[in-house]
C-alpha cells in the first residue's frame, strides 16, 4: 500500500485544499489544451447526455487520476465518465465534478468557462462539505467550506445589498420556447441590466460574490455536477438558491442526469420580486 494510499485512508475525507489543487491541475490541462485543434473534436456522448469533446474527456480523466493518486475511497460523479467508483473498499465520498463549465464558450474563446469540484459525505447536494469553482481565464477561486463561509482568492465574500430590481444585474438563460421562454421573458423585460453569460457554476459564484445580483435558469437542464459546488458557495456566502417554483434546492446527487431549474439571488427581497414578476 503507497504512502499516499496510507494518507488518504487515515484523513477518511477530501480536503478542501485537494479540491483547489484538482482544480487548478485541471485548468493547467485545459489551458494546455486550447492550442490543439484535438481539443475541439467531438469523441461522443457523456453520461450526461450531451456531446463529449476532447477537451471536456481529458479534464475529467485529469481529476480521476488526481483523486486516484490521493488515497481515499470516494464515488466520482462526472459529466463526462458518469459514476466512478475510486478504489473498491466503501466509499468516504462523492465527488461531484463538472471539469469545464462553459464548453461552448470555450470553444468560441470567450473567456467564461470553469473546473467545478464538490465533494459531499452523501449523495445529495444538502450534504456537500467543500467546494471549488476556479474561473481559469482569470484565476478567480471561489470556495467554502460548510460552517465556514465562501471566499474569492483568499477574501471572504457575500451577495450584494441591492434590493430594488431595477438596479440588480440578472443573468438569465433564456430557454427556446415553451412556458419556460415566455415566464423568462417577464423577468428579461423587468431587467435593466440583462445577462446571459453560459457558465452556471461561475454565474451563482458571482451572486455569492455581489458581482451579480439574480441568476435564473429555467430550462430545466441543469446538472447537479453542474451546480453542487456553486450550491455551497452561495449558501455559505449568505445568498439564496431555490428552484424554478421557489422550492428547497436539495436534489439527489447520485447520478449527473439528473437536472433542474434554479433561481438564485442576493436577498429574500430581490428573491419575491423574481417571482411576483413570474406570477404576474
Amino acid at each position: 500500500m503507497s504512502l499516499k494510499l496510507v494518507v488518504g485512508l487515515v484523513s477518511m475525507n477530501i480536503s478542501l485544499e485537494f479540491l483547489k489543487d484538482a482544480a487548478l491541475k485541471t485548468a493547467e490541462k485545459i489551458r494546455f489544451l486550447s492550442a490543439s485543434e484535438e481539443a475541439f473534436k467531438v469523441v461522443g456522448f457523456g453520461a450526461g447526455g450531451d456531446e463529449s469533446r476532447y477537451v471536456d474527456v481529458a479534464a475529467e480523466e485529469t481529476i480521476i487520476k488526481l483523486l486516484k493518486d490521493y488515497g481515499v475511497p470516494c464515488i466520482f460523479i462526472g459529466e463526462e465518465k458518469g459514476v466512478v467508483k475510486i478504489f473498491d473498499e466503501k466509499p468516504r465520498a462523492y465527488v461531484l465534478v463538472d471539469s469545464l463549465d462553459g464548453t461552448n464558450n470555450f470553444l468560441r474563446g470567450i473567456p467564461f468557462y470553469a473546473v467545478s469540484l464538490a465533494v459531499a459525505e452523501k449523495p445529495i447536494l444538502s450534504s456537500v462539505y467543500a467546494a471549488v469553482v476556479l474561473e481559469i481565464s482569470s484565476g478567480k477561486l471561489f470556495y467554502a467550506e460548510k460552517g465556514k463561509g465562501s471566499w474569492l482568492n483568499g477574501k471572504r465574500i457575500k451577495p450584494s445589498n441591492i434590493e430594488d430590481f431595477k438596479d440588480a444585474v440578472v443573468s438569465i438563460d433564456i430557454p427556446p420556447h415553451g412556458e419556460a421562454l415566455e415566464k423568462s421573458l417577464k423577468i428579461a423585460k423587468n431587467s435593466t441590466h440583462l445577462r446571459r453569460l453560459g457558465a452556471v457554476s461561475l454565474e451563482v459564484c458571482y451572486v455569492a460574490a455581489g458581482m451579480i445580483d439574480v441568476h435564473v435558469d429555467l430550462k430545466g437542464k441543469i446538472r447537479v455536477v453542474d451546480l453542487a459546488a456553486a450550491y455551497l458557495i452561495i449558501r455559505e456566502a449568505g445568498g439564496l438558491i431555490v428552484d424554478g417554483d421557489g422550492k428547497e434546492l436539495d436534489m439527489l446527487a447520485d447520478l449527473p442526469t439528473r437536472r433542474t431549474t434554479i433561481i438564485s439571488a442576493a436577498n429574500p427581497n430581490l428573491l419575491k420580486k423574481v417571482f411576483m414578476l413570474l406570477e404576474s
